[in-house]
């Protein structure tokens, strides 16, 4: 896979960019492996991330190239977590009501993956668009009756877009945002398409919760960003938009969820961005040392956890990982944890199981081969969505099993 290394931050164009934090050899997460593909070679770059000490966005700044990363198998599929389906139709009732949308209105979801979140719009009567980069998602999401176009979002296909549908008064990006290396031209699409007095929505997880709580498995090739909310202010300014609005989330591990406007749309504005601003100034967010104390907590993580599992496998004790997640392959390969400390994966997506994960080559299994092993230990890797996997597992913890969840806090 072609890597792109960027000499400058993506979004204030500073070169004064810090690296703070080496996670090591880490195989591009999502490429989950068949069995044919476990002798092949396999691409293990340095995962570095870096902030910019001019407007300190967090940032990957060695980029795979796109095409590879998300138009090969790509395995995520929304429908499959319950927390998320949740999650995306309660948005979807609040964003329609408080924005009077109705039949006379489209909303775009960009990165719509299997078109759960757009369902929840389509449901209250207003039409929907889909833009869906990997091509085994986007027809999931057509044979959904979701309107898919199997196109990346960019200025150029907004053109098309605005043309034959014409402009959108809400544009969604829902853990895709930070997945945009050109941001310039992503916000040129966002101007183009967007309704005068149309909001653009996105939700990602927030830098703030990210650091405190240790979340460094967020931090990936497919993340390329890790936003606080006064860079992204440098970045709307640009193009003559600002934030007015912005709500945290508990979603994978503490997000936020941020409205955007025209600067020239009659909106009005909430105090809450200028809340979060002095929050991250309070956090020392413009100085380096609250980055370079994470890295230090993320090795002291390293440390405890493999220690941990390492004690356990001392005593003859079975360990089977649960959510064969992108992040969760981080926090493998940072670790080095594979085949010796665990027997498999177990995840539900159907795409996942029967494959291996990447770097560290663990086979994965559906779900149900836990009650018919009782392993001593699940280790929780998609920690994100813990609560729903204890759920899931009641059986199993009736019958003797038990939970190690790593992050925030290893228990």
């Amino acid at each position: 896979m072609k890597i792109t290394r960027n000499r400058k931050c993506r979004i204030c164009k500073s070169t004064k960019l810090e690296n703070f934090l080496a996670l090591g050899k880490v195989a591009f997460v999502s490429s989950f492996l068949k069995k044919e593909q476990l002798n092949q070679f396999e691409q293990k770059p340095d995962l570095n991330i870096y902030v910019c000490t001019n407007c300190w966005l967090a940032q990957v700044i060695d980029v795979p190239d796109p095409n590879e990363l998300f138009l090969k198998d790509y395995p995520y599929l929304t429908s499959f977590i319950s927390t998320m389906v949740t999650h995306f139709n309660k948005l979807a009732k609040e964003i329609t009501g408080r924005f009077s949308l109705n039949k006379s209105h489209l909303v775009v979801d960009i990165g719509s993956n299997d078109g759960v979140f757009l369902n929840g719009f389509k449901k209250l009567g207003v039409p929907v668009l889909g833009i869906e980069p990997a091509p085994n998602i986007a027809s999931v999401a057509v044979a959904n009756n979701i309107d898919t176009l199997n196109i990346f979002f960019t200025q150029e296909t907004t053109k098309k877009i605005r043309k034959e549908r014409g402009r959108a008064k809400i544009i969604l990006s829902t853990n895709t945002f930070a997945h945009i290396d050109n941001l310039d031209d992503f916000c040129l699409g966002l101007e183009n398409l967007l309704d005068d007095d149309g909001v653009f929505i996105f939700e990602n997880p927030y830098l703030v919760d990210t650091l405190l709580n240790n979340e460094f498995d967020t931090m990936y090739y497919d993340h390329v960003s890790y936003y606080a909310i006064s860079p992204l202010t440098v970045l709307f300014k640009r193009f003559n938009m600002e934030i007015f609005d912005v709500q945290r989330t508990p979603v994978h591990g503490g997000s936020i969820l941020v409205f955007v406007k025209k600067l020239r749309s009659k909106i009005p504005s909430t105090n809450a961005p200028k809340k979060l601003i002095n929050l991250e100034r309070k956090l020392g967010l413009n100085t380096l040392k609250p980055y370079y104390e994470f890295a230090k907590r993320v090795e002291l993580f390293k440390e405890k956890l493999t220690s941990l599992l390492g004690s356990l496998k001392s005593q003859d004790k079975r360990i089977v990982g649960y959510g064969a997640s992108a992040r969760g392959n981080v926090l493998l390969s940072y670790c080095k944890i594979g085949v010796e400390t665990l027997d498999y994966m177990v995840d539900k997506s159907t795409f996942k199981q029967g494959r291996y994960t990447p770097g560290t080559h663990i086979p994965i299994f559906a779900p149900g081969k836990i009650l018919e092993d009782i392993p001593d230990y699940l280790l929780i890797v998609a920690w994100n969505f813990a609560d729903e996997i204890k759920k899931q597992q009641r059986e199993y913890r009736k019958r003797g099993g038990k939970f190690i969840i790593p992050i925030p806090e290893l228990k």
